[in-house]
């Protein structure tokens, strides 16, 4: 049999993304955990050359991403999880592990890749590989038309998918529906908690007092609070907020500090440029 194309339907690209988005935050957070652990070290050592070590740790996490499909057994772990294989998709045979290695050579291309697995199926590294991704469950016989695992070889030697069924198309959207509304909430959630805090309501008085507000003729309709980020500095205690509002057509930014157990605006990295200051 010699295969040219494999088709991907639609619900097993969703499950490949899924699982590029697992082996991504997988290792992404057990490095960003060593990293973190390092300068945390760094910063109560103040052994600055500690911080150098996470340069290596950073390029490891590269050759693991890139190595993901043969250092964890055949398959990386997202894989694992969504129950998912890579072929050559020219004999649908697994694919060699000089293949698995081409294609993960796409971590060079992050910015793409999703894009590319949605569009049509293939990712940037199964161009690279000449790979496939398909269920762990495919396996074809190279005489056989039946459909064997929701695939089947046609009369051309093509394999191409069985039919996706309307249900699958629904859960597909359905699922996909409940995600955004569910990062939604939690966004939400999260927003309610900072606007009930103590440094959101110095910030926020800040703001409505300000030269900014009154030069443009603007209401507290006006505003919307549209980020907010903390970082606590170990060595002097203080902890740093910083908001971004949506005031009009416009964004600004308000920074607080919590010094000595009390919230204050830091004004000098909270400046509005306005003409009028």
């Amino acid at each position: 049999m010699n295969v040219t194309k494999i088709s991907i339907p639609f619900s097993l690209r969703l499950r490949r993304c899924l699982a590029w988005a697992l082996d991504w935050n997988i290792i992404g957070v057990i490095v960003a955990i060593i990293t973190i652990a390092f300068w945390a070290v760094a910063a109560k050592t103040e052994q600055k050359a500690l911080v150098l070590i996470t340069f290596p740790v950073i390029l490891a996490w590269f050759v693991l991403f890139i190595l993901r499909d043969i250092v964890f057994g055949g398959k990386s772990l997202g894989k694992r999880i969504m129950k998912l294989q890579v072929i050559d998709r020219h004999t649908g045979m697994p694919a060699s592990k000089k293949q698995k290695a081409m294609r993960g050579l796409s971590v060079f291309f992050l910015s793409f890749d999703a894009l590319f697995m949605i569009i049509s199926g293939y990712s940037i590294g199964d161009r690279l590989g000449d790979t496939a991704v398909v269920r762990d469950t495919f396996t074809l016989s190279p005489d056989t038309v039946t459909i064997q695992n929701g695939y089947c070889v046609n009369e051309f030697g093509k394999i191409i998918p069985e039919k996706t069924s309307k249900k699958t198309i629904v859960i597909v959207i359905v699922a996909i529906v409940a995600i955004i509304a569910a990062i939604a909430i939690i966004i939400s959630v999260a927003f309610n908690a900072v606007k009930k805090s103590e440094e959101y309501a110095i910030a926020y008085e800040y703001l409505v007092t300000s030269l900014y507000f009154d030069y443009f003729d603007l209401s507290e309709d006006d505003i919307q609070l549209t980020r907010y980020s903390n970082t606590t500095y170990p060595n002097s205690g203080e902890r740093h907020v910083e908001f971004t509002f949506k005031v009009g057509k416009r964004f600004v930014k308000v920074y607080c500090i919590r010094k000595d157990g009390n919230w204050i605006v830091d004004e000098s990295a909270s400046r509005l440029n306005t003409p009028n200051t």
